[in-house]
């Protein structure tokens, strides 16, 4: 059986670590970026190149609910989880609105 892959953007490199790790220890095949911008050019070379995105909503150049937009408008069906260390309605809505699966706030 494949193992489910997950895509994780985060800048906070202990976080990404963190994440990373704890997945890896559930069974799943984990890929790490540190901003939008690699996502998107993984994407654009291998379209559905895993099973699960997260993002944080806070990334240099680029923030997690562009990087969503930007995914949904090239037709990508992966589902997006957004997550952000500051409960924003607003965000979420805005997260929600383009396309993300969810919205969580850290700590998960």
């Amino acid at each position: 059986m494949k193992r489910q892959k997950i895509a994780i953007i985060d800048d906070d490199l202990d976080v990404l670590e963190l994440l990373s790790g704890f997945l890896r220890g559930k069974g799943f095949e984990v890929e790490s970026f540190t901003d939008a911008e690699s996502a998107l050019e993984r994407e654009a070379s291998a379209p559905g190149f895993c099973d699960v995105l997260i993002s944080d909503v806070r990334l240099p150049n680029m923030s997690g609910v562009r990087l969503t937009a930007a995914l949904t408008e090239q037709g990508c069906t992966i589902p997006i989880i957004i997550m952000s260390s500051h409960h924003s309605s607003e965000v979420a809505l805005e997260a929600i609105d383009v396309g993300a699966y969810d919205f969580v706030v850290k700590p998960l």
